[in-house]
């Protein structure tokens, strides 16, 4: 069930929007359980908001279904597919320490003795996962790990590290 986070300027912004949502898509279920995955798109000043506490929007989703009433809703999945209102390559401009961050990881990407110390680091915890953990992955960034995509591995974290510094409470 997709939600529209365009204009969405507090994290309360958001899960009001996700509350409507499923409210709305209870009174399409007529009745019959729903289950559901949201997924959050847009353009939005809480986007690092929302990927630095990924658990806490799915609880707030959660709660919301089960105000409904017991038996209505279940939320299954978060999926938080939104972008933030400044880009990467507008945070590289900053002077700063976040605008530094973003540059490093920039180039962390075609820095062959990063990729290596890595490959060394997490590619041997990697390769002591068992067989059947590796073979089924939905996780971007561990699947990028379990493939030896160190440079791809690198660009799927850089936004949460990224947002995760910059994101500010509500």
């Amino acid at each position: 069930m997709p939600v529209s986070l365009a204009n969405a300027e507090r994290f309360r912004d958001v899960t009001g929007r996700i509350h409507e949502a499923v409210e709305a898509a209870v009174t399409e279920a007529d009745g019959r359980l729903l289950a559901c995955r949201i997924v959050l798109q847009g353009r939005t000043a809480v986007h690092d908001q929302l990927v630095a506490s990924e658990d806490r929007i799915l609880a707030e989703a959660r709660a919301g279904a089960l105000g409904l009433g017991g038996d209505v809703a279940w939320v299954e999945k978060v999926v938080i597919d939104s972008q933030p209102e400044v880009d990467a390559e507008t945070r590289a401009e900053r002077e700063d320490a976040i605008g530094e961050l973003q540059r490093l990881l920039q180039e962390a990407t075609g820095d062959d003795a990063l990729l290596a110390q890595i490959e060394g680091d997490i590619g041997k915890l990697v390769r002591q996962l068992p067989h059947e953990v590796r073979g089924d992955i939905e996780d971007s960034a561990l699947k990028a790990a379990v493939d030896g995509g160190y440079a791809a591995l690198i660009g799927e974290v850089s936004p949460y590290l990224s947002a995760r510094l910059t994101a500010q409470g509500d």
